[in-house]
């Protein structure tokens, strides 16, 4: 469904944590690409509910949040988002 090489590769730039503190940014780069291998990803479903206008019934629908989480124990969210066309 998600292809967590992409999510990891859009996350990871810039990133610089302290194992990579005195590299060249190519070291670093190349350091942040090993370290998003040992991320895996984690869905979450949430329910955005709305009550109806005839206060009648509540309307439910889902939603899927998408995290990263690493060895070093950081989590981020990595969910997609859709902007309109």
């Amino acid at each position: 469904m998600y292809d967590p090489n992409a999510m990891c590769d859009n996350v990871r730039r810039g990133y610089r944590g302290s194992a990579d503190a005195g590299k060249d940014s190519a070291a670093a780069r190349r350091s942040g690409e090993d370290g998003a291998k040992r991320c895996r990803l984690w869905e979450m479903v949430q329910y955005q509910c709305e009550l109806t206008a005839d206060l009648q019934r509540v309307i439910c629908r889902p939603f899927t949040r998408v995290f990263r989480r690493c060895a070093n124990a950081s989590t981020i969210e990595v969910t997609p988002v859709l902007t309109p066309a």
